[in-house]
């Protein structure tokens, strides 16, 4: 294991300001100062020169020859969820004061830390109200230079350097054993490069041994748990969340969001409403709590829950894309492309709003050049969106063009190997090129990834009855005709 930028040696500094030798003992006088003017570079020297024996430190500094030795990994699409267009994420678990980040609300000075026998600094915390105050103000030292150590990581994980992150991680729980979010950044990590589930949950559990009263771990836990399919413990596991603290609106709307994917939507209903009491604030509740009503077709009252997270929040990009999402079902193109554009004033680069306008001009106002252009502007900040470049492969087929619908749909599939949605939509390209052979290994394909897509068979189907193959047609309709398959959302616009 790499040891980046001396910060390894961090947490042994403090270990050994009061029980070290007497020049580090010196030192850690200049070193606590400089920790609480937050001079990271000058704190990283000091780590260097109070442990310059240690070679991997000295080698590691180097930004370079830490990159160099790292590698580079890319992001896959994590597990935790909750964010409510996209999956759930651990470090997006909603907080009472709306920011998306992990818990951001825990006292960052909550952290507990016992001095070393030894030292002047010990006789001094021995003199009574000065020591104490000296051994408190020690301990927001101690989570501060975590706090600072976890962002270094999340700098990274940034940019992609995932190993590093972690690594970052967990030094700054190992210096502070109740950073809650250091905690769930490297459970998230760990997901990230491959780790499993049970590897995430097993890193919540050790931060819970430490700090058993964060209801935001227990939040993690429960999301795990419910990635797991053990329904009753992700159950326990929220309900054990809001035993420590009945106010954490981030319990409520997880706990909702799992009873509304399970169908239980009177009971979600319920645990809104109970989020609602303690924090009629959270616009984030409004907007999960829409989403559901959306999904399960109450489209009035989902408008309404959008409209209430507005006047919490008159600027929030998803409650702007959530009621536009509503106008495009309501079949109200200038409502919809009101709001879309009220989302976009407030985040120009959010692909996804930009997906759903696209969608608009696409379906709704047939405005074809427009579609295309939002297809551009959206492939520009995210060009490997499925999503964006199977939809737009659909816009050139209409135009009947071939060439470019089968490139977007290639792009596609480049991006994401095991994508059928992207694979059917190149067999149907190719279906209409007359490439039936190519075509059926397509479709093949996509059926061998997911057995019971309908999508392929009907579209498949409908290649041979056109080709005129209507036995091997049939066969393959009727597999479409024994299920609860929607054919009219296929009908090409």
């Amino acid at each position: 294991m790499e040891r980046p930028l001396g910060w390894l040696s961090l947490g042994r500094t403090y270990v050994n300001l009061n029980g070290g030798s007497a020049e580090v003992c010196k030192r850690s006088r200049t070193f606590r100062s400089h920790v609480q003017q937050q001079s990271v570079q000058v704190v990283s020297a000091l780590c260097r020169e109070a442990f310059s024996e240690d070679a991997d430190v000295e080698r590691a500094v180097h930004e370079q020859d830490i990159e160099s030795r790292t590698p580079e990994m890319s992001a896959s699409p994590n597990a935790f969820s909750f964010a409510v267009d996209k999956p759930p994420q651990i470090d997006e678990v909603v907080t009472t004061d709306g920011s998306s980040e992990e818990g951001e609300d825990e006292d960052p000075c909550a952290e507990e830390f016992s001095s070393d026998a030894g030292g002047d600094d010990v006789v001094d915390v021995e003199k009574g109200a000065g020591g104490v105050a000296k051994a408190e103000h020690r301990k927001q030292d101690i989570m501060e230079v975590a706090e600072r150590i976890r962002q270094e990581g999340k700098t990274y994980q940034e940019q992609g350097k995932l190993i590093l992150a972690k690594e970052l991680y967990r030094k700054a729980v190992e210096l502070a054993p109740k950073l809650g979010k250091g905690w769930q950044n490297l459970a998230r990590v760990e997901r990230r490069i491959g780790g499993s589930v049970e590897d995430s949950l097993a890193i919540i559990k050790e931060a819970l041994a430490h700090d058993p009263e964060n209801s935001y771990l227990w939040l993690t836990c429960g999301v795990l748990e419910q990635e797991r399919g053990n329904k009753n413990q992700a159950r326990e596991m929220f309900r054990k969340g809001l035993e420590y603290d009945r106010t954490q609106v981030a319990v409520y709307v997880s706990w909702a969001r799992f009873e509304s994917m399970e169908g239980n939507y009177d009971l979600a209903r319920k645990l809104y409403m109970e989020g609602t009491k303690h924090d009629p604030m959270c616009e984030r509740l409004y907007h999960s709590w829409a989403i559901m009503e959306a999904r399960v077709g109450n489209a009035q009252r989902a408008e309404e829950l959008f409209k209430q997270g507005l006047e919490v929040d008159p600027k929030n990009t998803y409650l702007w894309h959530g009621l536009g999402r509503i106008a495009v079902e309501q079949n109200n193109p200038e409502k919809a492309r009101y709001c879309f554009e009220k989302a976009l004033n407030e985040n120009p680069d959010n692909a996804v709003v930009l997906y759903s306008l696209a969608y608009m001009e696409l379906y709704r106002a047939k405005d074809y050049e427009a579609a295309r252009r939002l297809f551009e502007r959206a492939l520009e900040i995210d060009p490997t969106s499925n999503k964006i470049l199977v939809l737009y492969s659909k816009l050139e087929m209409h135009e009947k063009n071939f060439a470019e619908a089968a490139a977007l749909a290639e792009q596609a599939i480049d991006a994401s190997p095991t994508d059928s949605t992207a694979i059917v939509q190149l067999a149907v390209v190719e279906s209409f090129r007359e490439n039936h052979s190519y075509a059926r290994e397509l479709f093949k394909r996509a059926i061998d990834l997911q057995p019971r897509n309908m999508d392929a068979y009907y579209r498949w189907g409908t290649m041979e009855w056109r080709a005129g193959n209507r036995e091997l047609a049939n066969k393959l309709l009727q597999k479409c005709r024994t299920s609860t398959y929607n054919y009219e959302q296929y009908v090409d616009f």
